[in-house]
């Protein structure tokens, strides 16, 4: 008969293993997507502002996503450093379409105000010396012009002869002016002239005439002449 001994059984050793945290590579992405849009946005520059929030929106994410790589809790570096750039680039490009469309407003602001000032003061009679050469509202008349009386009554100008000198369109313009004989402070008469459409440097005789029922021409002491409409 042998004899024999239980021995327990030795304990068992749990070991446990700890899961490393999945990367958080979510902000690079976002980064780069907005810094992407950004540049689209940045290309034009009515839409320059938006570019200008989305390039600092991606700049910001961009900068958050590479401390996380370094603090080792996200993988996605090359993406957070690309999406910096980008956001970077999108808000200088933003800042750029603003100047230019700001520019671009002021400018047409002050054609607009040029325009009208210049309109106002082609509306406004202004003397003119019967027979001295002049310019008005882009057109050159020349010298020689003479206010007479037509055979059946009425008022004309003879030999009034104008040049487009600076009104460049496809079709041409016409001029018209109205002429007005004053003396004094009253006005005696009006005689409207026009002409053919005219392209930039040309030259047209312009055709004048009145209403008025005056025989011959009145003592006048000035002449005024503006746009016929």
């Amino acid at each position: 008969m042998s004899n024999t001994i239980d021995t327990p059984d030795a304990p068992q050793q749990v070991i446990y293993v700890e899961r490393a945290p999945e990367p958080k590579n979510g902000l690079a992405i976002v980064a780069l997507i907005l810094g992407v849009i950004g540049l689209v946005l940045g290309l034009v520059s009515l839409t320059g502002w938006l570019a200008i929030m989305a390039g600092f929106t991606a700049t910001l994410l961009g900068l958050v996503a590479w401390r996380r790589k370094r603090k080792g809790r996200a993988t996605a570096g090359k993406t957070a450093i690309m999406g910096t750039v980008a956001g970077l680039m999108a808000m200088v490009m933003g800042v750029i379409g603003m100047i230019t469309l700001f520019t671009a407003v002021d400018d047409a602001v002050n054609g607009i105000d040029t325009s009208v000032s210049q309109e106002t003061k082609n509306d406004t009679p202004a003397p003119v010396k019967e027979g001295a050469a002049f310019t008005h509202d882009g057109y050159k008349v020349a010298a020689g012009w003479k206010v007479a009386s037509e055979q059946y009554g009425g008022l004309t100008i003879k030999h009034l002869k104008v040049t487009n000198v600076s009104h460049a369109t496809d079709t041409g313009d016409t001029p018209m002016f109205t002429f007005s004989l004053w003396k004094g402070s009253e006005n005696l008469a009006q005689i409207d002239a026009s002409g053919n459409q005219l392209a930039k440097g040309e030259t047209t005789k312009m055709d004048a005439y009145s209403d008025s029922s005056r025989t011959k021409v009145p003592a006048f002491d000035t002449i005024k002449v503006k746009d016929a409409f």
